[in-house]
């Protein structure tokens, strides 16, 4: 069985969207150009997304510092004890207090450097948490082998993926020292290369600057053959696309999982959203050679 997860902009869409799992950033704790929530609005969202039969992962994938460490630790305690499914990290820290706090066995790792080893995974994995996500920038052969050496792999199938991350609101520092206005709408900001027409999509937001890739990553074709190796979780994140095409990738990929033929399916959602620059990425060629 494949569980898909799904990234929230606004709290009311657990009601309408066909995952299984809504994943939710936490306020100053999240690498994440999605809608950041507070604890407090948290912790009042989960009987709610209990009710729509919803599994609640929360995104904490910050590198925390040693200033703030016992503040986060508190709230990642009081999520887990209120109903939080899991909560996806990177810090190493946050495995030590899953540890010592009784959460282990709720973490998903999703590191920034990205797992691209199969004795990284597998590091991961005996450590007895839930997930390792796997990462979505190397070849279908290197996801598979990976894969099929850890019990508890995950991937990022779907949406733009992100590729740098400053702890510099270096946005507003280009406007400031160009003495520009302010942005009328700052969600819908991209980076032009200066010899590639490639769109980056950029957010700044809580004193740090997000830079996502230019294409929107699939995974249809290997979905299945990811499954046989032993995926068992997908990602689908919804920053810069639509409620409809967001909902049309989680059946896609659920059509897919129980059987139809993905390139059917596939061609199905690249006629209805050919707008966006679709894309395999790195599955089919290695990045070094």
């Amino acid at each position: 069985m494949l569980k898909i997860a799904v990234t929230l902009q606004d709290l009311k869409d657990v009601i309408s969207t066909p995952a299984d799992e809504v994943i939710v950033a936490l306020e100053n704790a999240a690498f994440s150009g999605s809608r950041s929530f507070s604890l407090q609005e948290i912790l009042d969202f989960l009987p709610s997304a209990k009710e729509s039969g919803k599994e609640v992962s929360v995104l904490v994938n910050k590198l925390f510092h040693e200033g703030e460490t016992e503040n986060f630790r508190a709230q990642l305690k009081e999520l887990t004890e209120n109903g939080a499914d899991c909560l996806i990290f990177a810090d190493p820290c946050v495995a030590l207090w899953g540890k010592e706090d009784g959460y282990l066995n709720k973490l998903i790792y999703d590191p920034l450097t990205l797992v691209t080893s199969k004795e990284d995974a597998a590091f991961w994995a005996e450590q007895k948490i839930a997930y390792v996500t796997l990462s979505p920038l190397v070849t279908s052969s290197e996801i598979e082998t990976m894969a099929s050496s850890i019990p508890n792999a995950s991937i990022k199938a779907h949406g733009y993926s992100l590729m740098s991350v400053s702890r510099r609101e270096l946005v507003s520092s280009y406007l400031k020292e160009k003495n520009l206005p302010a942005l009328q709408n700052p969600e819908d900001l991209s980076l032009r290369e200066e010899n590639r027409d490639y769109r980056l999509p950029v957010y700044e937001k809580e004193h740090m600057t997000l830079i996502y890739n230019d294409f929107v990553q699939e995974t249809f074709s290997d979905l299945r053959s990811f499954m046989d190796h032993g995926v068992k979780r997908i990602e689908i994140e919804s920053l810069r696309l639509s409620k409809e095409e967001v909902n049309d990738a989680i059946n896609a990929y659920r059509r897919i999982a129980n059987g139809e033929d993905a390139e059917s399916v596939k061609l199905e959602y690249y006629q209805r959203y050919r707008r966006h620059s679709l894309s395999e990425g790195y599955y089919g060629w290695k990045t070094v050679k």
